[in-house]
């Protein structure tokens, strides 16, 4: 678990089966290679959301950003929260300067709300995404 004001250095790799998990900010100063799972918190880990400890109704749900140069996806899965109550908060990745490659699912789980969808936005930085995700669905990055 990397904590707030985190950081990663040189070339980040995760194994399929691997799992990264965000408790605050993260700055990557080089390249995050992912065949594994990233959470932005550890409310949306498989074991949590089973034993329903992600945060519902109007509960305080503190938002992640995770950073970094390059991001190569190897069929990996980050998963992000986002409030669906028209704050349009969500958690967030940045690329910096650099760019997304590979195969990459992203994971949205709505926290904070009892609303039953998303619509994410039909392109972003030169990807497609699918149009609606339910909670907890996952779109791929071509």
């Amino acid at each position: 678990m990397l904590a707030a004001g985190g950081s990663l250095s040189g070339r980040t790799q995760l194994s399929k089966g691997a799992s990264m998990v965000l408790n605050g900010d993260v700055v990557s100063t080089g390249d995050i290679v992912n065949a594994g799972e990233i959470y932005f918190d550890n409310q949306t880990t498989p074991d949590a959301v089973l034993s329903r400890a992600v945060a519902k109704g109007n509960a305080p749900v503190t938002f992640h950003k995770l950073t970094t140069s390059n991001l190569t996806g190897q069929g990996g899965t980050i998963n992000m929260r986002v409030r669906l109550d028209g704050s349009n908060t969500s958690d967030q990745l940045v690329i910096n300067g650099g760019q997304a490659t590979g195969k990459t699912w992203l994971a949205f789980t709505n926290v904070g709300t009892v609303t039953s969808g998303w619509q994410p936005p039909d392109r972003v930085s030169g990807l497609w995404m699918h149009r609606m995700v339910p909670p907890q669905k996952k779109v791929r990055l071509p």
